[in-house]
C-alpha cells in the first residue's frame, strides 16, 4: 500500500531540511513524497533539490512548481491530483514526523481500509492551542459518532497527521477551498460529514512547530473575522447538503464554538458590518440561545447579544459588551 506525503513549500529554506529528513527516515517502505514549490522567493527550491539527492531507495520524490503563488490550499490540491498513493498524508514544510509515523498509522489498514486514520501530535511553542485529539483509540465505524465528536472539537481540524483514503477524498471532492484563510476548518468539516469509518492511533507521531507572529490591531482582527464571513455560508451549505443535517444539537453546539470568538472580536473591535453578516448566516435559532442561557450564566454571558437586534447591540455596545468581554489572542487565534 503506497502512501503519498504531500508537502506545500513556500519560503522555508531554514526548516525544509528537517522536514525532508523526517520523511527520508520513515520505517515504512512504500512512500512517495510530493513536494509542491509554491513560487518560493528564497532558496527553498534549491535546498529541496540538493537535499533530495540523498533520498533513500524506499521513497520516491516528485518536485512540482507552481507558475505563480497560489497558497497552501492550492498546493495541497495539486498534490491530491498528482498523487498515486492509496492514502494521502499532509505534512507542513516547517514541521516534521517521527520515524515510525507512517508505519504506525498504516498498521490498522492491514485489517481494513478506513476512510481516515488519525494520530496525535506534539506541540512545540508557547501559544495555546484549543484543537486536540480527545477521543478513544481504535475503530470508529458510526458516521454519526464521528460527526458528533468533530462538532465537540474532539478531533483537531488541522489537516496534518491523518492518513486519508485517496478514493474517499476524490469521490467526495474533498479538496481544499482556495482563496480563503482558515480553510482547514472547512476541509475538516467535509471529512467529518462524509467519513463512515475512522481509526484513532493514540500515538504522537507529528511535531507541530508554532512559530508565533504577533497579531494586533482591529484591522487584523477584521481580516480574521472576514475569513469566517466567507467560510460560514460554505459550512452551512455543506451541512445542509449532508446526511447529518437533522442532527441539530450537534450542529448548534458546533457553531456555538465557531462563532463565539468571532462575535467577541466584532463586539470588542466595533465591527458592525462584519457582525451583521455573521448573524445573517448563523444557523442557531433564538430558542437555542435562550434555552442554554437559562441553564448557564456563562453561556448567556457569551451569547446574550444574539437575542437582541444588532442595532440595539451596537447602540449600547460600550455600556453592554465592554463590561462583559475581555478578549485575548488565544480566544480567536486557533489554527
Amino acid at each position: 500500500m503506497k502512501v503519498s506525503i504531500i508537502v506545500p513549500i513556500y519560503n522555508v529554506e531554514n526548516e525544509i531540511r528537517a522536514c525532508l529528513d523526517s520523511i527520508f527516515a520513515q520505517t515504512y517502505n512504500d512512500i512517495e513524497a510530493i513536494l509542491i514549490n509554491d513560487c518560493s522567493t528564497d532558496r527553498s527550491l534549491e535546498v529541496v533539490e540538493q537535499h533530495c539527492k540523498t533520498k533513500p531507495h524506499n521513497c520516491d520524490v516528485i518536485i512540482m512548481n507552481h507558475e505563480h503563488n497560489k497558497g497552501a490550499s492550492a498546493a495541497r490540491n495539486t498534490g491530491i491530483n498528482f498523487a498515486t498513493g492509496d492514502y494521502l498524508y499532509f505534512l507542513d514544510s516547517d514541521d516534521s514526523i517521527t520515524p515510525t509515523c507512517i508505519e504506525s498509522l498504516a498498521r490498522p489498514l492491514e485489517q481494513r481500509r478506513y476512510d481516515i486514520v488519525i494520530g496525535d501530535f506534539m506541540k512545540h511553542g508557547d501559544r495555546q492551542l484549543k484543537w486536540k485529539l480527545n477521543i478513544h483509540d481504535g475503530e470508529w465505524s458510526d458516521s454519526r459518532s464521528i460527526f458528533r465528536e468533530h462538532c465537540h472539537q474532539n478531533i483537531y481540524v488541522l489537516p496534518f497527521n491523518k492518513l486519508c483514503n485517496t478514493d474517499f477524498i476524490k469521490r467526495n471532492q474533498l479538496f481544499f477551498h482556495e482563496g480563503v484563510t482558515h480553510e482547514d476548518t472547512l476541509w475538516s468539516l467535509g471529512l467529518a460529514l462524509n467519513a463512515s469509518s475512522l481509526f484513532v492511533v493514540n500515538e504522537k507521531t507529528y511535531h507541530y512547530y508554532i512559530r508565533e507572529v504577533s497579531i494586533t490591531g482591529s484591522e487584523t482582527m477584521r481580516d480574521q473575522v472576514n475569513a469566517y464571513v466567507k467560510l460560514l455560508p460554505l459550512m452551512v451549505s455543506a451541512i445542509n447538503n449532508s446526511k447529518h443535517k437533522n442532527d441539530k444539537k450537534s450542529i448548534y453546539n458546533y457553531f456555538d464554538d465557531i462563532l463565539k470568538a468571532r462575535y467577541k472580536i466584532c463586539l470588542m473591535s466595533h465591527l458592525e458590518n462584519e457582525y451583521r453578516t455573521l448573524r445573517s448566516f448563523d444557523p442557531r435559532p433564538a430558542f437555542w440561545i435562550l434555552k442554554n442561557g437559562m441553564l448557564s450564566w456563562q453561556y448567556m454571558r457569551a451569547h446574550f447579544h444574539r437575542l437582541l437586534p444588532s442595532s440595539v447591540v451596537f447602540k449600547y455596545i460600550i455600556n453592554i459588551t465592554d463590561r462583559v468581554y475581555q478578549i485575548k489572542e488565544s480566544d480567536w487565534k486557533d489554527d
